[in-house]
């Protein structure tokens, strides 16, 4: 299809109930702000107007979608397909996900999501899975330990595999409950996120050295792995640069070339960390402007300026990072006494804060029987001391460095409202909302900071935690078939979603919506150049009709289409907040 074909396309979806039309109507009650000759107008000025997404997935390649600079990387296979933005059934007339009712009754309780939430599981790649891209990587010649281990020709075909290539010398390794990066949505204790990372050469507790100086940074390297997403997270620092380089390892298992594709059990039990068929790898400077950024988070001051590790609770208690066992101290470290919620130690001679001791058992009541996690034997991981040791990892970076602007610098303990490392851990085990996370969140909402973790030790739901752990062990004991397994990411709480920023808070209005989900990826600080900059979430009074129609469209698409906005990664408007998004572009 033709770039004005595409364009009048996308013109016809701005409308509520699959009744495309070229006058659209924003919200259910017929409002119509645009005639027809205006919007027909539009569709030829929206390429040199607009490449607008309320949310991370813009491309930036004037050729893709139209202009609108929004959905997956280029494959080079449906430019010219009129259906490939038909609902998954090949009815056109859902596209737009939406109903003709407000939806306000149907915002979920604390622990049940809504009826039009979308189901938990695996989305499409947003990018595609090139092997030619290793290739491309390698050729740049980046001298950190990752590059050299990735690039060197050997065969890396599981989690285990890739540890040895990346030949950690003293290995830490800690495990977060709820995280804000690429695969936060799928992590809990059930599901937790794996850091494994190297210390800087010589660096002590929070980067000092014996005599108080910051270490090397030569040895600096890590890597994040989930279960539930053919994705390994990699960073290394390049000497010839002076500079951290982040990557992503992508791979395949037998199960992508199977019909069915591969389903929950084969994503997220141990079958995911083994058997791989096939692996590249993307840079940071390749993933720009897709929803797999990687500076959106690393390089959050934006061009020029540094790119940058990253952990919101920076210090004790370490909220949400298991096992804390550091046999040095005693077992314990100060949030583990009585001063904090949760369950109390059930060993004092071997346990860390108290939401360790949490989150550690319900790992182990999923995956005590699990020969590794990530490639590592869990009696390995046990022995670890998560939080203080990945405070140290970014701390010896943060404080190494003379030339980090202030906004980056971590500050004093029980201090820093309004950096975006302040997260006081140890008040918000103890008050929970009240504490100081409250005021950091309506810095979330308000597009200040980017989400943060919620004040929750453990943010799965009782009502479903207990069925995702029995399908599982039943599944890998061969009493239940694969296909009975509960998805993990099930266990999330709702209300646990929206302090994660995954949904919007219930009693937010459409304006505190738009800028909550979309500020994160759209906005003033980040590469100015990029697509996506056109639309700027914190200046909402800037929009014009045209803005309003495209983010219209956008978030009304079915959550199988790639310009649905936001992307499922980075969060879901229900129906009910569709709504009032689409009430406020009224105004």
């Amino acid at each position: 299809m033709s770039e004005k074909g595409n364009l009048l396309r996308v013109c016809t979806h701005i409308t509520v109930g699959g009744s495309p039309g070229l006058a659209p109507r924003l919200t259910p009650k017929g409002l119509s702000t645009m005639n027809t000759k205006t919007l027909t107008t539009a569709a030829f000025l929206m390429t040199g107007l607009l490449a607008l997404a309320p949310g991370c997935d813009d491309q930036g390649r004037p050729d893709s979608a139209a202009g609108l600079g929004g959905g997956n990387a280029d494959d080079g296979q449906n430019d010219g397909d009129e259906d490939d933005d038909a609902d998954a059934d090949g009815d056109d007339s859902e596209d737009t996900g939406s109903d003709d009712s407000s939806g306000d009754d149907d915002g979920g309780t604390d622990d049940v999501p809504p009826d039009d939430f979308p189901e938990p599981g695996q989305q499409e790649p947003e990018v595609p899975f090139d092997l030619e891209k290793k290739s491309e990587v390698c050729a740049r010649g980046n001298t950190d330990r990752v590059a050299q281990a990735l690039c060197g020709g050997g065969d890396i075909s599981s989690m285990t595999a890739l540890l040895a290539a990346l030949d950690f010398n003293e290995p830490f390794f800690s495990m977060t409950a709820n995280s804000s990066s690429l695969v936060g949505r799928d992590v809990s204790a059930l599901n937790p996120r794996l850091i494994v990372g190297e210390m800087m050469a010589g660096g002590g507790p929070f980067g000092g050295g014996d005599n108080g100086a910051a270490g090397s940074p030569e040895d600096m390297m890590a890597l994040g792995f989930v279960r539930g997403e053919q994705l390994v997270e990699l960073v290394g620092y390049d000497p010839s640069t002076d500079a951290l380089n982040f990557y992503l390892l992508m791979f395949e298992q037998g199960c992508n070339a199977t019909e069915a594709g591969c389903q929950t059990s084969d994503l997220v039990s141990p079958a995911i960390e083994s058997g791989w068929t096939g692996w590249t790898v993307y840079q940071d400077t390749d993933l720009v402007n897709t929803t797999l950024d990687c500076n959106v988070c690393h390089q959050p001051l934006g061009p020029g300026t540094p790119k940058i590790p990253r952990v919101q609770e920076i210090s004790n208690s370490w909220t949400h990072w298991f096992p804390t066992r550091p046999a040095q101290q005693g077992g314990g470290w100060s949030s583990g006494g009585s001063g904090t919620t949760g369950l109390p130690p059930m060993d004092p001679g071997n346990h860390g804060t108290r939401s360790s001791e949490v989150l550690w058992n319900q790992f182990m009541s999923m995956h005590g029987d699990d020969p590794t996690y990530g490639g590592v034997p869990l009696e390995e991981i046990r022995a670890s001391a998560a939080g203080p040791d990945i405070e140290t990892f970014v701390r010896s970076w943060l404080t190494s460095r003379t030339d980090l602007p202030e906004a980056l610098q971590i500050p004093a303990f029980g201090s820093g409202e309004g950096s975006d490392y302040f997260c006081d851990s140890s008040s918000m085990e103890r008050e929970g909302e009240s504490s100081s996370w409250g005021p950091e969140f309506a810095r979330v909402v308000s597009g200040q900071r980017l989400p943060l973790p919620s004040h929750r030790i453990d943010i799965t739901s009782e009502l479903s935690r207990d069925e995702v752990v029995e399908t599982y062990k039943a599944v890998q004991s061969g009493a239940l078939p694969a296909e009975e397994m509960v998805h993990p990411s099930a266990a999330i709480a709702y209300t646990a979603m929206s302090e994660m920023s995954i949904v919007p808070p219930q009693d937010a209005t459409g304006e505190q919506i738009l800028t909550h989900m979309c500020a994160r990826c759209h906005n003033s600080n980040l590469d100015q150049s990029l697509s996506r900059a056109r639309f700027d979430a914190t200046n909402l009074a800037g929009l014009d009709a045209l803005q309003k129609a495209v983010i219209a469209d956008r978030i009304q698409r079915h959550e199988s289409d790639n310009f649905q906005m936001p992307p499922r990664r980075s969060g879901t408007m229900p129906q009910w907040a569709v709504t009032r998004v689409l009430e406020y572009l009224e105004q």
